[in-house]
């Protein structure tokens, strides 16, 4: 499964083939107001809030916030949640990127944020939902 926005992208892993769903989020669902790219949902496991950013991911936080938000009370998601940056600006061990997973977690039940170098392009959903996935 594959999200793709100005030229950044995430693959989605599906080795045991099963369904998944995908929400455009920016100017789909969210047409005014801060939102993250897209949301990918493996049905029955959990849903990963992805954001494809190119630079700025101070603002990436704040959109993966603002949607993981949005799923949990406007849509009334019940399912595990995590969140996923993936971006050409990430210092993965900086204190900064650090704090924002505390405060992530802290907001969203424990939830996971990961952020990734556009280098890095696969994922496994599951991985993402569980932190291993870096």
């Amino acid at each position: 499964m594959k999200v793709e926005d100005a030229g950044k992208k995430a693959i989605f892993l599906n080795p045991d083939r099963v369904d998944y769903r995908v929400y455009s989020i920016d100017g789909c669902l969210v047409d005014k107001g801060k939102a993250a790219d897209f949301a990918v949902e493996e049905v029955g496991l959990g849903l990963v809030v992805v954001e494809l950013k190119g630079r700025n991911v101070e603002h990436a936080f704040k959109q993966v916030d603002a949607t993981t938000h949005l799923f949990r009370k406007d849509r009334a998601f019940k399912g595990k949640i995590a969140s996923l940056v993936v971006s050409r600006e990430t210092p993965i061990g900086s204190a900064t990127i650090n704090r924002h997973r505390a405060r992530y977690a802290k907001a969203h039940g424990g939830a996971a944020l990961s952020v990734c170098s556009s280098g890095k392009t696969k994922f496994v959903l599951k991985e993402v939902l569980t932190h291993r996935g870096r």
